[in-house]
């Protein structure tokens, strides 16, 4: 029962450079109260739009990383 959610323009760490992007789990398992259990970010550099999509499955998140910069390219 956990739930992924991506927030691509929320900043990693508070103060810091924008759009860096945050994705969070949540603990679904009792549908009226939602408890955040995670919150995963990237390497809070601006404009990475980590969180642009999240896939779930079972206790695996997987999370994209849009704009990040991979080796100068």
């Amino acid at each position: 029962n956990l739930l992924a959610v991506g927030a691509i323009t929320a900043r990693a760490v508070v103060g810091s450079t924008h759009r860096q992007g945050v994705a969070y789990v949540f603990d679904c398992s009792n549908p009226s109260s939602c408890v955040e259990k995670s919150k995963l970010t990237s390497d809070a550099l601006a404009n990475d739009w980590f969180g642009w999509d999240v896939s779930i499955s079972g206790k695996t998140v997987a999370v994209s990383n849009h704009k990040a910069t991979i080796n100068s390219k």
